[in-house]
């Protein structure tokens, strides 16, 4: 078996570009080894053909009738046969089988292209035909012994005295025949030939109607079953061993019967006249038919009838008894063919079809001299077309032939005529059919000729590769659509993609050209154009583009190109290059936030909400601001509408803002990094100075010391842990510690102070608060336990600046009286809650108790230590160790230093 390279269609390799029928076949790098086969399925059957050089049958596309080959010229050719010469068994295609076989009780053919069935004698129905899940029986009203068989032929002797009913199974089993062979005189005057009732039968969906002098099944527009008008003949012809299906040559009586469907029977009224005419030659026959072939063939005669689905063949022009003692008359003839199941020709366009060809057997011709014979397209025929045939005579091409045994050069043979005009036709047409005849000149008998009805049709096609598909451009991506919606890429040399497919298989060029968008298509204003080397078809083709400069819309229009140069329908897709960056983007914090983070400038703190503004620096195509901290992910971003983003810091220290700009096409701008650094955002006091004034930690302002206020060892001191920490002692009215304000108490923040309580009989008291303009805005403290037994750890606070009306968050450990604890007051704006938190020295504070809190004001007078303003909290009694005063929430660590005494980093 030979082997050649073949792209390997089903992996997507590229295939190689063909010129012509015998091109040099080019190797594919990546290509797999194919053997060169006689048939394949789909579009591997023309890659076949391409590269083997031969003619590849579509596997699939096969048919009863019909088989479709890739041609190593890139075209398709589908071959229609008259006759079935196919049928599926099995599963299997074999040849059509019309010998009967008895099956079960039954009759049936060895392969037929429709399922037959025939009475095994008795009670069955005498026929039985089946085609695309349609079933159609017909029975007659005669008693049916059991019957001889004779290849495809079924003889049921006797059905009436001297009456036979011979079944016959037409060539290429697609239909039959049942013939009453009337011997003599005396059985054609039995009444029961008066006229003869065929019971019919048919499954839902299928109606039968007269049509044609016949009468046709239907399946809604469909026809799926024929039988032809009905005739009879006497024994005036040639003598054949076997009863034949249609009129001998030279049979001299032959009548057309009446037919007519009467509900669920069809009913034919046999000629009296001839069966009681003394000049009839017996036997008679009497025969209708039933057929579900798709083609037709017949021959029309002038005054002779018809021969509808004759068999083997019949002549065409004048048999003239003057001439030939074969003519039992004089009659003109012409012979009609109609293919029918070209619906795939039908969809096509005419420019599709590069040729049509008609094959016909010449089986006999009057002499050997060669005569004209004319094909013509006709119009459409049905078994009851009579003379002349048709009422459109479209002539297609002419033969000057003879065809004889005898005939030195001009042998039976089979002939072909070019009826190009005619497969156009069917492709312009509204139907898949298409209907031929063969006429020759009938004012003599010198061109008398006869062919068999096994003629073949064969259309030759190419059509244009598909429109391609799933276009769209790759690098940059964009989509592939015009006007307003177009793409804005940020190169001159972007690539677009896109599916090329024929729909014969061939290997497809990627045709591609670069418009300005505002220019109509044409060659002269084509800026580029590329076509690169042919691929297997339904490969995706990527293309890199050239032709285009900065600031213009461009249209790019592709199509396939097969290798004959036919081009297929278009797709656009329009683009405009912008390849030019934007400025780097401006930084600008926000005022009004809670933070405002300067930059280069430390400030804020953790949990203090800032807000920074970006500007474009001067262009103008911004779509979006790309940023990130502290890496260059930019995995954030703002559109250039917003233009802003809100940042809360999470920890302390340095931070790296780093922005760019992001244009429509996708250009970026150059990077812009903003440093700034993220505060304590916390006033811390560790009191441990013992004297007039509370010197603050590192930076934080001084605190004024009351003159009654004493100073004693801190928890650490009396631990043995620090000696000098010391703390303030709290045990008289007049004692107080003030300072300037810090916490915004308007929004989130919080207290942490290292407390102990000596007195513990007041119902509440406060160490630390903030001073409004009548009352404290907090109050760090102690109160009521919720459970009514002793005092809690508490965090308050007034609902407004002008009166107490405190809410206070208690929580559930209580106040021993000399025991130092760290307690944390917060207030979370987002959340409207306030909140306390316990820890005893060196353990980790407690999960802490809230209270619901909306009324949030800003008290804007002094930090405090000792007391609050107004209400009806008591003086501290008792020391303070530490304190600590947050803009914004304190973090997790923060609690966690506090109750282990840590200094903060």
């Amino acid at each position: 078996m030979a082997v050649v390279l073949v792209a390997a269609l089903v992996a997507g390799v590229a295939g190689a570009p063909v010129a012509s029928a015998h091109a040099a076949q080019q190797s594919v790098a990546g290509a797999a080894s194919v053997p060169c086969v006689e048939e394949a399925a789909g579009e591997v059957a023309m890659a076949t053909a391409l590269a083997c050089d031969a003619d590849v049958e579509v596997v699939d596309e096969r048919t009863e009738w019909n088989t479709v080959f890739a041609q190593p010229d890139g075209q398709m050719r589908l071959d229609v046969s008259a006759l079935a010469v196919r049928t599926l068994a099995d599963g299997q295609w074999v040849e059509p089988d019309p010998d009967l076989v008895e099956q079960d009780g039954v009759l049936t053919p060895g392969a037929g292209v429709a399922a037959m069935e025939f009475s095994g004698g008795g009670d069955e129905p005498l026929a039985t035909i089946a085609r695309d899940g349609h079933e159609l029986s017909l029975d007659v009203d005669l008693e049916l012994p059991a019957p001889t068989v004779d290849g495809p032929q079924i003889t049921y002797a006797g059905v009436l005295p001297d009456v036979d009913l011979v079944v016959t199974v037409n060539q290429d089993a697609t239909g039959f025949s049942e013939v009453l062979v009337v011997h003599t005189a005396q059985a054609g005057e039995h009444p029961a030939l008066d006229e003869l009732r065929f019971a019919l039968g048919a499954s839902q969906g299928l109606e039968a109607t007269e049509a044609g002098g016949g009468f046709v099944a239907v399946a809604g527009q469909d026809e799926v079953f024929a039988a032809p008008a009905p005739v009879m003949w006497d024994s005036s012809g040639e003598e054949s061993e076997q009863v034949t299906t249609s009129v001998p040559q030279g049979t001299v009586a032959v009548e057309t019967m009446d037919l007519s469907v009467e509900g669920d029977a069809v009913v034919v009224e046999p000629d009296a006249q001839m069966l009681a005419d003394p000049a009839t030659q017996w036997p008679v026959y009497i025969d209708p038919g039933l057929s579900a072939s798709l083609n037709d063939w017949s021959a029309v005669r002038d005054n002779y009838g018809e021969d509808y689905r004759f068999a083997p063949d019949q002549g065409v022009g004048l048999c003239s008894t003057a001439a030939s003692s074969t003519c039992s008359k004089t009659f003109k003839s012409r012979i009609l063919w109609k293919f029918s199941g070209l619906d795939a020709i039908n969809d096509m366009s005419p420019s599709n079809i590069t040729a049509t060809t008609f094959r016909v057997f010449g089986s006999h011709s009057y002499s050997c001299t060669p005569r004209p014979v004319t094909l013509h397209h006709i119009s459409s025929w049905n078994s009851g077309t009579t003379w002349p045939g048709s009422s459109k005579w479209i002539e297609q091409s002419t033969l000057n032939v003879a065809h004889r045994d005898g005939c030195a050069d001009q042998p039976t043979r089979w002939l072909e005529f070019d009826a190009l005009d005619g497969g156009k036709a069917v492709a312009d047409g509204t139907t898949g059919t298409l209907s031929l005849a063969l006429v020759t000149d009938e004012s003599s008998m010198a061109s008398w000729k006869r062919y068999r009805n096994d003629a073949q049709l064969s259309i030759t096609y190419q059509r244009a590769p598909k429109k391609p598909t799933g276009a769209k451009f790759t690098d940059p991506v964009g989509a592939c659509t015009t006007g307003a919606d177009r793409p804005v890429l940020r190169t001159a040399y972007p690539t677009i993609y896109a599916v090329f497919a024929d729909p014969d298989g061939g290997n497809v060029h990627a045709n591609v050209d670069v418009y300005k968008a505002s220019d109509p298509a044409g060659a002269d204003n084509i800026l580029w154009h590329a076509r690169p080397a042919a691929q297997a078809s339904g490969k995706g083709q990527s293309i890199k583009l050239g032709g285009m400069v900065n600031g213009q819309i461009y249209r790019v229009q592709m199509n396939g190109v097969d290798s004959t140069g036919r081009g297929g329908a278009t797709v656009s897709c329009e683009l405009e290059i912008d390849s030019v960056p934007p400025k780097m983007p401006t930084v600008s914090p926000v005022e009004g936030q809670p933070a405002v983070y300067l930059e280069d400038v430390s400030s804020g703190g953790p949990n203090l909400k800032g807000r920074f503004a970006f500007g474009n620096g001067g262009s103008s195509d911004v779509v979006t601001y790309q940023y990130s901290f502290n890496s260059t992910a930019f995995n954030k971003s703002v559109t250039a509408a917003t233009a802003a983003f809100d940042f809360t810091p999470t920890s302390r220290g340095a931070q790296a803002l780093y922005v760019r700009s992001v244009d429509r096409a996708g250009n970026t701008s150059p990077v812009r990094l903003y440093t700034f650094d993220v505060n304590e955002a916390q006033r811390t006091w560790l009191l441990d100075d013992g004297g007039s004034t509370a010197t603050p930690w590192e930076e934080q302002p001084v605190l004024d010391v009351s003159a009654s206020t004493s100073w004693v060892p801190g928890p650490l001191a009396e631990l043995g842990q620090s000696a000098t920490d010391k703390a303030l002692l709290f045990d008289e009215g007049a004692d107080v510690v003030t300072g300037p304000v810090w916490a915004d108490t308007s929004t989130s923040y919080g207290v942490i102070a290292t407390l102990r309580a000596d007195d513990v009989t007041a119902s509440r008291a406060t160490a630390i608060s903030q001073d409004g303009t009548t009352v404290s805005a907090f109050e760090l403290g102690y109160a009521p336990c919720a459970d009514g037994d002793g005092r809690c750890w508490s965090f308050t606070v007034n609902s407004s600046a002008g009166s107490a009306s405190p809410v206070s968050a208690v929580s559930t450990v209580k106040v021993s009286a000399g025991q130092w604890m760290s307690v944390t007051g917060t207030h979370d704006d987002a959340a409207d809650t306030v909140r306390v938190q316990v820890c005893s020295l060196g353990q980790y504070p407690d999960e802490g108790a809230q209270a619901a809190f909306s009324s949030a004001w800003a008290g804007n007078g002094s930090t405090v230590i000792g007391r609050a303003l107004g209400g009806t909290s008591s003086p501290w009694r008792g020391a303070v160790a530490d304190l600590r005063v947050f803009r914004g929430l304190p973090m997790a660590d923060d609690l966690l230093r506090a109750c282990h005494g840590v200094v903060p980093e």
